[in-house]
């Protein structure tokens, strides 16, 4: 999807959307007949790059969950340059660093409409290894790589348990198994295009749960590897008892062969002693 590369741009589709919500079909009719001389308006027209999202903003405002910019943010956005503009899908997170005497500034918003509520119960997801976890799975690079994730939208909750179930599955069984269900149910697995609303909680869940799986997996080639590693020790240990054993026995039968030897020979010398005491 094509997103608007100014301000004054996505203000103005963004207007247009609001009104279109408001006025009815009707309206959207009226205004697209002006699209084809106004220049400005081209985005009505069902064969212009940004008309997906137009229509992607109007589904959001139909659905209330898009938020607009207050008036007075518009006027300061409309003051700045376009050429800083970027879409919150372009847009880098950026450390602050106050000074420590200083008073903490309120945060201002953003330059542009959010698309998605904020949610204080929102599991919160580390950028960095959703990104290097989402090239491993997907392989190849997340759609918001290598900038800031949407807020995470939760849907009504027997939604959400199918959602779930689904993410269970693809954890389990890869990244293709999201082919078998887009192309089996496509309605049912439109939370599986970025473009969804409910893309990220998805998302969210998979992650969890193919990490947990991997980290499973892990643990269990862990104590596969120390089992194997500990029957080879106790083999070493058992062939050096073995043969401390057969050495103990060798040495047994020396001492039983050298005691047998002596006696011979004491035999030898007493039986001598007596023919020579009758010889006398």
């Amino acid at each position: 999807m094509i997103l608007p590369s100014t301000k004054k741009q996505a203000l103005l589709i963004e207007k247009t959307a609001k009104f279109v919500v408001e006025k009815g079909a009707d309206y959207e009719t009226s205004i697209s007949s002006k699209a084809s001389s106004n220049k400005n308006l081209c985005f009505l027209l069902p064969g212009d790059p940004l008309n997906g999202y137009y229509k992607y903003v109007v589904s959001l405002m139909k659905d209330k969950i898009y938020i607009l910019i207050p008036e007075h943010q518009e006027e300061e956005n409309a003051s700045e340059s376009d050429e800083e503009y970027l879409s919150p899908l372009l847009m880098r997170k950026r450390k602050q660093h106050p000074e420590p005497s200083a008073a903490p500034k309120p945060k201002k918003a953003g330059n542009f409409s959010i698309f998605y509520k904020s949610n204080e119960n929102d599991v919160i997801i580390q950028p960095k290894l959703y990104f290097e976890w989402y090239e491993r799975f997907y392989n190849g690079p997340s759609p918001y790589y290598p900038n800031i994730l949407p807020k995470i939208i939760k849907p009504p909750e027997q939604l959400a348990a199918g959602i779930r179930a689904q993410a269970e599955q693809v954890a389990k069984n890869g990244r293709e198994q999201e082919k078998v269900f887009t192309n089996s149910d496509a309605s049912g697995s439109k939370h599986m295009q970025f473009t969804n609303p409910y893309y990220m909680f998805y998302q969210q869940y998979l992650f969890k749960r193919a990490v947990e799986i991997e980290e499973a997996i892990k643990e269990e080639e862990r104590q596969k590897a120390a089992q194997e590693e500990g029957e080879i020790i106790e083999e070493a240990l058992g062939d050096s008892a073995d043969v401390e054993e057969e050495e103990l026995q060798r040495q047994m039968e020396r001492r039983q062969k050298a005691h047998l030897f002596l006696k011979t020979i004491l035999s030898q010398k007493r039986k001598q002693s007596t023919e020579d005491k009758k010889a006398v």
